[in-house]
């Protein structure tokens, strides 16, 4: 909605701005040498501009970042997955202190471990699926870790 308010020509603008009298000779091309830097940048400044807009279209969420990891990386094939890293969610039965005393339930059980601890909790909190592809790992990271909470840990893993 807003695209052609950048664009600009930048030697026609100048050419608009010098007073009337002054806009023939050599004050005419000593200011289209001065704005020629601008010129070369502005389009350094576009793209800059159209990949922060894309950025701000993510959010952290787990579609929206999946999303974005298949634009960057995977763009045809979208092969990146997130999965989480739980492997079992903690089944919750009687801790001690909600046992009644005249009507025990832990002292017919005894003390019964569904699972260990290390099947029950994760280092990480998420897992990124990649292919084993020539996808760069470090822009990867770089990309998860511009989106994530700072409090997220995440492990990258090659399928």
């Amino acid at each position: 909605m807003f695209e052609n308010i950048y664009k600009v020509n930048w030697y026609k603008l100048i050419l608009d701005w010098l007073p009337t009298f002054l806009r023939k000779g050599i004050l005419h091309k000593l200011s289209n040498a001065m704005i020629s830097p601008i010129v070369a940048m502005f389009p350094l400044f576009m793209a800059q501009r159209k990949q922060g807009l894309l950025r701000m279209k993510h959010t952290y969420a787990v579609f929206s970042l999946r999303w974005r990891l298949n634009d960057v990386f995977d763009k045809y094939e979208r092969r990146i997955r997130i999965v989480s890293a739980l492997k079992f969610n903690g089944v919750y039965l009687y801790t001690e202190g909600e046992d009644d005393q005249y009507r025990s339930k832990t002292k017919w059980l005894g003390t019964v471990y569904l699972r260990n601890e290390s099947e029950l909790f994760s280092d990480y909190d998420f897992i990124v699926e990649i292919p084993n592809t020539n996808i760069d790992q470090l822009a990867l990271a770089a990309e998860i870790e511009y989106f994530v909470l700072p409090s997220k840990r995440y492990k990258i893993l090659i399928t």
